[in-house]
C-alpha cells in the first residue's frame, strides 16, 4: 500500500486586495524523511546562527533579520537554498489554491440570499462561518486535488492512503478536517483515502517548505511581489507540473451547483444535520 503525506499551509494577506491561499506538497512518506528533511536542515537552518525552523514571513523581514542577527546576504542565501532543495525534489508534487475575498463573499451573499433560504438551511454556527469565509472552500478544492494526484500517480483508492498534515492554528484547525470531509461528498468525489491530521509540531521542516510556497502563491496573486527576485523565486516554486489555482466566478458557481445538489450531505459533514 502505498502512504502519501501531504503538507500544507495557508495564508490571507492583510493588505491591499485581499487573497486568501492554501498550498503545500505531496510525496511519499518514505520520500520525505530520506531524502530531503535532512539536507533542509544542513544547508538552510545550521548556520552559523542556526535558525530553530524557516518562516518564511519572517526571513524576509529586514527587521527580524537584525533582530535575529543574520545578514541580509545569509537570509537570501537561506531562501535560496530551500528553494533550491525544493527544486531538485522533482518527486514533489505542488498544489495551491487561491481565491480573492471579495468575490468569494459577494457569491455567498447572494447564496445566502436565494438558495439556502429557500432550501430552509439554517445560516448558523458553522455554516454561517462557511458563507463570510473563503477558508472552507478553498480547502475543499485543495485536498480535492492532493487525492486526485494520488489516485493518478498510483491507482485507485483500494491501494493507497493520504495523511493531510498542517500546523495546528485557528483558522487551519477550525476548517481543515471537515473540509477534507467534504471533499468525499457529492461536491466532489475523489479517491476517498487517509485521514487529515493537525500538527502540534510548527517545526517539521516538510511544513516549512509548504510555508514557502503558500507565501509566494498568496503575494503573487496579491500583487505583492513585483517584477524582482521575489518573481523569480515564485517562478521557480511553480514551474513544475501541479495544479495551480486561481479561483475566478466560474469556479464558484460550479462549485456552487454542486454543493447545493450535495447541500444534505455538505450539512452532516459539517455538523448540522440535527
Amino acid at each position: 500500500m502505498a502512504h502519501f503525506l501531504t503538507y500544507s499551509d495557508e495564508s490571507e494577506n492583510q493588505k491591499g486586495k485581499k487573497i486568501f491561499t492554501c498550498a503545500g506538497w505531496s510525496a511519499g512518506a518514505t520520500v520525505w524523511d530520506r531524502r530531503f528533511t535532512e539536507r533542509w536542515q544542513k544547508e538552510v537552518l545550521n548556520g552559523p546562527p542556526e535558525l530553530e525552523y524557516l518562516h518564511t514571513t519572517n526571513i524576509n523581514d529586514l527587521k527580524w533579520r537584525r533582530d535575529h542577527g543574520i545578514s541580509n546576504k545569509d537570509a537570501e542565501a537561506r531562501i535560496e537554498a530551500a528553494i533550491g532543495i525544493i527544486e531538485d525534489a522533482r518527486w514533489l508534487y505542488p498544489v495551491a489554491v487561491s481565491v480573492e475575498t471579495a468575490i468569494y463573499l459577494q457569491k455567498m451573499k447572494e447564496v445566502k440570499k436565494t438558495a439556502l433560504r429557500s432550501l430552509r438551511i439554517p445560516v448558523k454556527g458553522p455554516m454561517e462561518m462557511f458563507i463570510r469565509n473563503p477558508d472552507f472552500f478553498c480547502f475543499v478544492i485543495y485536498c480535492t486535488e492532493a487525492l486526485y494526484y494520488v489516485e493518478r500517480r498510483v491507482g485507485g483508492p483500494k491501494f493507497n492512503t493520504v495523511e493531510f498534515i498542517a500546523e495546528e492554528k485557528g483558522d487551519l484547525t477550525k476548517w481543515f478536517r471537515p473540509a477534507y470531509e467534504a471533499a468525499g461528498t457529492p461536491v466532489h468525489q475523489p479517491m476517498k483515502a487517509g485521514h487529515a491530521m493537525v500538527s502540534k509540531e510548527s517545526k517539521t521542516r516538510p511544513l516549512e517548505a509548504a510555508d514557502m510556497l503558500c507565501w509566494y502563491f498568496q503575494r503573487h496573486h496579491g500583487d505583492a511581489l513585483g517584477t524582482g527576485i521575489g518573481l523569480q523565486r515564485y517562478r521557480r516554486l511553480t514551474s513544475r507540473p501541479g495544479k495551480y489555482v486561481l479561483v475566478d466566478e466560474e469556479l464558484i458557481n460550479a462549485f456552487l451547483r454542486k454543493m447545493l445538489a450535495g447541500l444534505p450531505e455538505l450539512v452532516r459533514t459539517l455538523h448540522l444535520s440535527s
